[in-house]
């Protein structure tokens, strides 16, 4: 077993375990728009980067006021024009989990921080499909509208992605760590 299946499987278990634990625990779905710009390798070209837009989907529940556990879903789209040949479409689906840090305020307005572990799918037009381990750290600020009704202000993640392409693909091993994630959108909460 992979150490990111341990990693998904451990916190699997926090999420089913922590309806028992809370009393009075509060949950949220999010949806919203996301600018993404991350680093692609492919083999006999020089690292390019590329720029996309698309979408991002949460759930989080809250095992008390400050602690919740989070599942995110996004999903990036672009073209990698960086390089003179081989310019083509690019897709990056991510899926994560991990644990979401809330400042607990009196305001309208509730930071958060997060840390997220997962992976990520790579396809693009001018090369297979790769893949492999990704993690996100950032944080963001909610402003309750009213309600059961919230708006994400914004959110920002650092984005490591770390490609475990099977050789036979040409593609090399390879770490990306200058990406960011931007988003914004609409929380339910309830």
């Amino acid at each position: 077993m992979t150490l990111q299946r341990v990693g998904l499987c451990a916190i699997c278990l926090l999420v089913l375990g922590s309806g028992l634990v809370a009393q009075d625990f509060k949950s949220e779905v999010f949806g919203g728009y996301q600018f993404t710009h991350f680093t692609r390798f492919e083999p006999s070209r020089s690292p390019t980067h590329v720029n996309g837009n698309g979408w991002n989907a949460a759930f989080t529940e809250h095992i008390n006021h400050w602690l919740g556990v989070k599942a995110d879903f996004s999903g990036a789209y672009g073209n990698d024009n960086n390089s003179g040949q081989n310019n083509g479409s690019v897709h990056m689906l991510s899926y994560t989990v991990g644990p979401v840090v809330s400042a607990s305020t009196q305001s309208r307005f509730t930071p958060f921080a997060e840390a997220l572990f997962g992976g990520y799918h790579e396809t693009s037009s001018t090369f297979p499909s790769s893949g492999g381990f990704a993690m996100l750290a950032g944080g963001g600020i909610d402003a309750t509208v009213g309600g059961h009704l919230a708006v994400r202000a914004v959110q920002v993640d650092w984005m490591y992605l770390n490609n475990n392409s099977p050789r036979g693909q040409g593609l090399p091993a390879q770490n990306s760590k200058s990406n960011v994630r931007i988003s914004t959108g609409i929380i339910l909460r309830f």
